[in-house]
C-alpha cells in the first residue's frame, strides 16, 4: 500500500489545512509508509532465507531420526 501524496494533501487541504502543512503531513505520512513495508525484493530474500533454514531443518531432523 502507498499514499497517493497528493490527493492526501488535496483533502487535507480541502478540510482547511494550509497547503504547506497539508504537503508536509502527507509527505511524512508517505515517507513513514515507505521505510515500513517490505518491498518484492526484501521478500525474495526471506524467501530464500526460509528455503534455507527448511534445508538445514530437514537434515537435522533426518539426523535425529538416524541417530533413534
Amino acid at each position: 500500500m502507498t499514499t497517493d501524496t497528493i490527493t492526501l494533501a488535496e483533502k487535507l487541504e480541502a478540510s482547511g489545512l494550509d497547503a504547506g502543512p497539508a504537503k508536509q503531513i502527507a509527505k511524512a505520512i508517505h515517507e513513514h509508509q515507505s521505510e515500513h513495508f517490505a518491498t518484492k525484493s526484501d521478500l525474495a530474500e526471506l524467501k530464500v532465507s526460509l528455503m534455507i533454514w527448511n534445508a538445514l531443518l530437514a537434515g537435522l531432523i533426518v539426523a535425529l531420526v538416524k541417530l533413534i
